[in-house]
């Protein structure tokens, strides 16, 4: 019996250390495998902010192929209104997906705006000066707007949130600038959270958060925390309310880096 002592010492230790090992490798391999999951979710969360930088890239396309163009430059010295006829009608802004249009000299004068009614399929002309007042100080900075991202271009309006791009008028090769800058806004609403959608392959939700609105405060607070920070460029974060879900989000800054809204997506669906 003594004999046996020492080796019942020795299998004891020894299934001790084994359970402690197993223990301690099923913490890492869950913790592995949550480490996959967020990233995994984060990964979509910045497909989704990429989606929607595509879909307002295609605005500033629209915006610079239209004021770096001998036809515009050539109406801003002749102010041959035909053109205006020609280029902006309801039935081209609906196919740029463009809201607002607005064209202001070096002095600060309109020399064209139109706003168009995306339920009635009506244009405006002259837009309202209601609406037109918070694109008003984006003028004085067109230099500082063109180097910030498509999606990082976000103004705050009373109508809701609006994509900006804005381009001086001059020929199509870029030169003889005239001074003169062509806005044009998109209001970020449900058709553009669609085509976010559409293009991310994936789903996704919006959540205004400028004035703080109830579905940005009944967020939970490690979310509204990290989007209050107001982080700029693709900036995501991982939450898991519960051991079921995980929620990706990504942050939209307004102009001045403010924050704007979140996306948010599903994460994988936990066992």
């Amino acid at each position: 019996m003594l004999r046996l002592r020492p080796l019942l010492f020795v299998c004891g230790a020894t299934l001790i250390a084994l359970c402690v090992g197993a223990a301690l490798g099923a913490h890492v391999l869950i913790g592995s495998f949550e480490q996959v999951e967020n990233n995994a979710t984060a990964q979509k969360a910045t497909q989704i902010y990429q989606a929607f930088e595509a879909d307002l890239r295609q605005l500033a396309i629209s915006n610079r192929d239209y004021s770096e163009w001998d036809d515009a430059e050539a109406f801003v010295h002749s102010d041959d209104r035909t053109f205006l006829g020609r280029n902006f009608s309801a039935t081209t802004l609906e196919g740029m997906f463009v809201d607002v249009v607005w064209i202001v000299d070096a002095r600060g004068e309109e020399r064209f705006s139109a706003s168009l009614d995306r339920d009635t399929h009506q244009m405006q002309s002259p837009a309202p000066a209601t609406l037109l007042q918070s694109f008003q100080p984006l003028f004085s900075k067109v230099a500082a707007l063109q180097k910030l991202s498509p999606a990082e271009r976000i103004v705050a309006t009373p109508q809701g949130l609006a994509a900006v791009a804005l381009t001086e008028i001059s020929r199509s090769d870029r030169s003889n600038g005239t001074g003169v800058v062509m806005l044009f806004a998109r209001f970020i609403r449900d058709a553009e959270v669609a085509r976010v959608r559409d293009t991310g392959h994936m789903p996704a939700g919006v959540i205004p958060i400028v004035d703080v609105t109830p579905a940005f405060a009944a967020l939970p607070a490690p979310v509204k925390a990290w989007a209050m920070a107001g982080k700029r460029g693709a900036s995501t974060f991982v939450f898991s309310p519960n051991d079921q879900q995980t929620t990706g989000y990504a942050l939209v800054n307004t102009v001045d880096g403010r924050p704007a809204a979140i996306f948010s997506t599903n994460g994988p669906a936990k066992a």
